[in-house]
């Protein structure tokens, strides 16, 4: 039996999800599109985001020199897909003011986030969820001198994970939409490295 947290939960993000569409549906979008319809085996499309890659985790992009090569291909393609593009945020959960001190609680990160929920309608799936951060700066303890003088050399970095998700990237003679399969950049967490050695994701 479900919890009732888990119904209203569930609830709460569908209907922040057609608040968003009802938002994207309004923002400015390419000429193509008004005249493009969805294929209608989208659904499929979509389940054989993994096809092929049965022994190839996400987890694979993580090391440099593939990352590198989905980077490249991503690029590629990226002003076709920031031309279909048509995204609404929305901050969900967490403060997202940074806070002066790291708190005396030991599940505070020294960079903390909050969550958004990222909507686009160029995408499948349609809504992922990314955390942000705080801070620019590594918070520290109050009254930690010596680390705060250390910390000076130190910045707030994203952390990301690739994902496969469908991209528009055009539409065909029949005037449906094409769709390209992408690792898509997807930002999970904030950590505390050397200024200099943030990675752009």
């Amino acid at each position: 039996m479900k919890s009732t947290f888990t119904i209203v939960s569930r609830n709460f993000i569908y209907y922040t999800c057609l608040f968003c569409q009802l938002i994207a549906s309004s923002l400015p979008v390419n000429g193509d599109s008004k005249l493009c319809e969805e294929p209608d085996n989208l659904l499929e499309i979509a389940r054989r985001l993994y096809e092929n890659n049965i022994n190839l985790h996400n987890s694979y992009y993580m090391l440099e020199p593939p990352r590198n090569a989905i980077e490249q291909e991503y690029n590629k393609y990226k002003n076709l897909f920031d031309k279909y593009r048509s995204t609404v945020r929305l901050k969900m959960l967490g403060r997202r003011k940074c806070p002066k001190f790291l708190p005396t609680d030991p599940k505070t990160s020294t960079c903390p986030i909050f969550w958004e929920l990222d909507f686009d309608v160029s995408r499948v799936p349609n809504t992922i969820f990314q955390a942000k951060c705080r801070c620019t700066k590594c918070i520290v303890r109050k009254r930690d001198e010596a680390l705060s003088l250390l910390m000076k050399n130190y910045t707030c970095c994203p952390v990301y994970y690739y994902e496969r998700v469908l991209r528009k990237v055009g539409c065909d003679s029949n005037n449906v939409f094409i769709y390209k399969k992408v690792l898509e950049p997807i930002q999970v967490s904030c950590t505390c490295s050397p200024k200099g050695l943030c990675h752009k994701g």
